[in-house]
């Protein structure tokens, strides 16, 4: 599959998003910091957003990390799944992440392996 850039219209419990290699991350006290090498942005997270960003890896589908969230923290699953998605739709609308969608069960071992595992700034840009 192409990996091209998420929209946020195409952001929905099936699709399994994942950061495009052009963003670094560095977490800093719980709250994230994302630096897009091609706009030259720094995005700033919460520590609710930054949680969902570090579930974003290509293979967990929205609706699995939304599961995930709410088992560990005993929240209601709608509540968890509507705010998994307007995070995710705000990371798509800065063009922050690709679709790689949901690998086929049978490849799943497969694509975990080929996967580039997501790249960490070891220390934060300057403002």
């Amino acid at each position: 599959m192409s990996e091209e850039k998420l929209q946020p219209k195409d952001v929905e419990p099936e699709v399994a998003p994942r950061p495009r290699a052009t963003v670094a991350h560095v977490e800093i006290d719980g709250e994230g910091v994302l630096y897009d090498e091609v706009s030259n942005q720094i995005h700033l997270l919460n520590p609710i957003a930054t949680l969902i960003w570090s579930g974003l890896d290509g293979r967990t589908t929205l609706e699995e990390l939304s599961a995930e969230l709410s088992d560990a923290f005993g929240a209601d699953l709608d509540r968890v799944r509507f705010d998994v998605l307007e995070a995710v739709r705000g990371f798509a609308e800065e063009d922050l992440l690709e679709d790689r969608g949901a690998p086929p069960p049978e490849d799943a071992e497969a694509a975990q392996e080929a996967s580039d595992e997501p790249r960490y700034l070891k220390d934060p840009p300057s403002p």
